[in-house]
């Protein structure tokens, strides 16, 4: 009985040793909706002609580019 338990352990302990690491979390940012305001002016938009906004954004941005990579709750 002794040689089962020690066997069994000594078997865990090598298997638990061979066990991945768990993988760390990934954050999935949403993609943004980014608009151009356009000539003639939508109101639903508030920026000036040529910036970009996204629904939700308190600011606009000079690029698409920005707009996209912008983190806003």
């Amino acid at each position: 009985m002794k040689k089962f338990l020690i066997i069994s352990t000594l078997t865990l302990g090598a298997c638990s040793s061979f066990q991945k690491d768990p993988e760390p979390p990934v954050e999935i940012l949403p993609i943004r909706n980014c608009v151009q305001q356009k000539e003639p002016k939508d109101p639903a938009i508030p920026c000036k002609v040529g910036n970009w906004w996204s629904p939700g954004d308190p600011k606009c941005s000079s690029t698409e580019e920005i707009c996209k990579k912008k983190r806003f709750d």
